[in-house]
């Protein structure tokens, strides 16, 4: 594998993990939003809602942490041919190797448990709670 097949792989591996945040922000939004529309919904719907929230939410994480671990893992490789390049790199294009270093998987995985929860807890929330209209 070549320098630039490395680079385009971390690419569309950052692509992916950004499309599974967005997948994951529309359907968090979407339930929000109904679980406080202005007609409340009855309870039962709301726990319903809750529990097939949080087995999306877990699915999805897996999804983002994952693709997150092979970027890491992608970026690390290309860190480690830096040091040792089998090709000449020209100096003014080093810096660019630095650029884009994912975050930690595990940073990753907190936020996401975080913000299902928080979510979860807010849908649940709209059975005791009513709307000041």
């Amino acid at each position: 594998m070549k320098l630039t097949d490395a680079m385009s792989h971390l690419r569309s591996i950052s692509d992916q993990t950004h499309k599974f945040w967005a997948y994951y922000q529309a359907v968090t939004a979407g339930v929000i939003g109904f679980a406080w529309a202005s007609s409340k919904p009855p309870p039962e719907l709301l726990i319903g809602l809750t529990v097939a929230y949080a087995i999306f939410a877990f699915l999805n994480c897996r999804l983002v942490v994952s693709s997150q671990e092979v970027a890491l893992a992608v970026w690390r490789a290309i860190q480690k041919y830096k040091e040792q390049p089998s090709e000449p790199i020209t100096p003014q294009f080093l810096p660019i190797l630095d650029l884009n270093q994912p975050d930690d998987p595990t940073l990753i995985k907190g936020m996401h448990i975080g913000l299902s929860i928080l979510t979860a807890t807010a849908v649940l929330a709209r059975i005791w709670l009513q709307p000041a209209c």
